[in-house]
């Protein structure tokens, strides 16, 4: 479906009567209609950019995370997390 409307917009955009409308600003500063025209960007753009991000978020998270913990044995003991008075499971 959206490759199909994809493939419509491009053939509309291809042909020479046609018009790109262009965006508005917030500013009254005077710039060229080439800046304000949209820009196709290419679907692998996308797809590396965003494992780029994962990949360095990944990286990030594993820096910083702590490692393995201790498995809990049924009917051993646990303790409350330290400095909280009054209501220490909470």
């Amino acid at each position: 479906m959206t490759f199909v409307l994809l493939c419509c917009i491009i053939e509309i955009l291809r042909r020479e009567d046609t018009t790109i409308p262009l965006r508005r600003t917030r500013t009254t500063l005077p710039t060229t209609a080439q800046a304000l025209a949209p820009r196709l960007i290419s679907y692998e753009t996308v797809v590396q950019d965003m494992e780029a991000k994962h990949k360095s978020s990944k990286l990030q998270y594993d820096a910083r995370a702590q490692g393995e913990r201790a498995q809990l044995i049924v009917g051993s003991w646990a303790k409350p997390p330290p400095n909280r008075r009054g209501n220490p499971w909470s």
